[in-house]
């Protein structure tokens, strides 16, 4: 059980998808039949997966992204990425469920996560479970090697792979087909006020290996410096040390937003994202000649995870740097922030 293999039933998955948004999701547009949902695909690439993007026949407009394998059970498994979030489909020939009738399940990936259900079947053959934005079970998709769903009498096993890798790329499909979509949901706060809002690639001209002079610099010490992957366009460079330490940069510019505004909202963002119990704090306030430091953290018992939040802003511009480690590492990354903050302002 939870071998994939090669060969997606034909329109199946793609029915669900269908089904799914005429059916349950608000907000999607008027109910279309399901054929509609197969005239036409847009294809892309992501190892170990079937993939696509899903289009209206009647008037070619985008329906979802999705990503689907089958397993020896017998089961076709896809992650479908809409303007509503994700949703799972299961389908499976051998199947005889009512459709439109409710069932309890049970989902868990790991031990990272699970949740409780109560799923429709959207056809005699397959089911539909709404995971619509929800933070935990997007983590543990990305981080997770098995999704166990425990139904009624049965309980059923699915191997997950390269789930970050998979993930990242349906939110590059959706971003390619519906932009808005994906700016509504990584902005909950007017746009001007979203640090994270999505820009050209390089949008600050740091390079590099300027970065890593100022790491340098600043700690005396020799980060890797990197571009930052095209599936993370609101980071702009990622800086490593060993398997210790990992970082992400980026700037913000021309937005009104204080040192102390992108602060706050990044460790709020950061807690969100966290699949337990969260702590944060905030170091005391530095003004300088040159500019203003605000630097912060965000600690993740559950996931083993801290992060330092540093903002340098001066001349109007703010500097994120975000450094991230696991807990036993959480002083070191403190002390990297720290010394990064005192090289612009001692």
């Amino acid at each position: 059980m939870g071998m994939m293999l090669r060969g997606l039933v034909p329109g199946a998955s793609t029915a669900i998808v269908g089904l799914a948004c005429a059916m349950l999701l608000a907000g999607c547009a008027a109910p279309k039949p399901v054929d509609e949902f197969e005239s036409r695909h847009e294809y892309f690439e992501v190892e170990g997966w079937h993939t696509g993007a899903v289009f209206f026949e009647a008037d070619g407009a985008f329906s979802s992204c999705f990503i689907s394998s089958d397993y020896l059970n017998g089961i076709s498994l896809e992650i479908a990425r809409h303007e509503h979030g994700y949703h799972i489909n299961l389908f499976k020939f051998e199947w005889s469920l009512e459709a439109g009738k409710s069932y309890p399940v049970r989902l868990q990936i790991d031990d990272l996560w699970q949740r409780d259900f109560e799923i429709t079947a959207v056809t005699e053959k397959g089911i539909l479970i709404f995971l619509g934005f929800d933070a935990e079970a997007l983590r543990a998709l990305r981080q997770g090697s098995l999704l166990t769903v425990f139904a009624e009498t049965e309980t059923f096993r699915f191997k997950l792979y390269q789930g970050r890798a998979a993930l990242d790329r349906l939110e590059r499909c959706l971003r390619e087909n519906l932009p808005q979509a994906v700016t509504d949901y990584r902005n909950p706060f007017a746009a001007e006020q979203n640090p994270f809002k999505a820009r050209p690639r390089s949008a600050s001209g740091v390079k590099p290996s300027s970065l890593k002079k100022i790491l340098k610099g600043a700690t005396g010490v020799d980060f890797d410096v990197d571009q930052a992957s095209e599936f993370t366009p609101d980071v702009e460079l990622v800086y490593f040390l060993d398997e210790a330490l990992y970082g992400l940069f980026w700037q913000n510019s021309g937005q009104g937003n204080s040192a102390d505004d992108v602060l706050a909202i990044t460790l709020a963002y950061m807690q969100t994202d966290c699949s337990g119990r969260a702590v944060s704090g905030q170091n005391p306030a530095r003004d300088g000649d040159i500019g203003r430091v605000r630097q912060g953290f965000v600690a993740c018992d559950t996931d083993d995870l801290f992060a330092d939040v540093l903002v340098i802003e001066s001349d109007s511009v703010n500097s994120v740097f975000v450094t991230s480690s696991s807990m036993g590492d959480a002083e070191l990354a403190q002390e990297v922030g720290s010394a990064v903050g005192r090289f612009f302002v001692p």
